[in-house]
């Protein structure tokens, strides 16, 4: 995809931006829903023991490898082409941004880094689905920790994400490796054959997707 191309879809996306639309008000909503949902969950929990930290560390792991899944077989697959989450990623997300065109150019372009914050509320809300399914198996408190870990994860996958599509942060060689696993993935020649990891890359090595 030429940088003319990637330019044409730049400025499509931003003039069909509603008028009300601030970056700062998207970071700020998205951060307020992942404090919120937290909150909610840690005052069900009550204090936090070690052997619940014990719990929480294998359980963020867990949710990459459902992240994985998600991005690989929804976001990429061709069976859910025609759903809302697969064009705005697959089509929009990755039309925004190639391998030769990673960063944003102005604030405006957060708009197709982070998650809208509605659809940040819908994943909260299957991590929910998930996490109460499983409290019916493994307890309720594990349920709790289990959706405590979810939102952990998503808060972790959106700032890698977004640090991955910072000028800035090609200064700091600890997030090289991230930002050459994403800009990877972000080739339209195999962005729906690999790199679909993004917190923990190792997660693409697993399943023999690493590029």
């Amino acid at each position: 995809m030429s940088t003319a191309t990637v330019q044409k879809i730049r400025e499509v996306n931003n003039r069909q931006l509603k008028a009300w639309y601030s970056w700062q008000l998207h970071v700020f909503a998205n951060v307020f829903v992942l404090l919120a949902a937290a909150a909610f969950a840690i005052s069900k929990l009550g204090p936090l023991s070690i052997s619940d930290a014990a719990i929480l560390v294998p359980a963020v792991v867990l949710w990459s490898v459902i992240e994985y899944a998600i991005h690989r077989f929804v976001l990429h697959g061709q069976f859910f082409s025609r759903l809302k989450f697969h064009r705005e990623h697959s089509v929009f997300h990755h039309g925004y941004f190639t391998d030769r065109e990673m960063s944003l150019e102005r604030p405006v372009d957060v708009n197709r880094i982070l998650l809208f914050t509605i659809d940040l509320v819908t994943v909260i809300l299957l991590d929910a689905l998930i996490s109460f399914s499983l409290s019916l198996v493994i307890g309720q408190k594990n349920g709790l920790l289990f959706f405590v870990a979810g939102v952990i994860y998503i808060a972790l996958y959106e700032t890698v994400h977004a640090l991955c599509h910072l000028e800035f942060s090609r200064g700091f060689k600890v997030l090289s490796p991230f930002i050459r696993h994403h800009e990877k993935h972000h080739d339209p020649k195999v962005m729906a054959r690999s790199n679909f990891a993004i917190v923990f890359p190792f997660v693409d090595s697993l399943f023999l997707t690493k590029e």
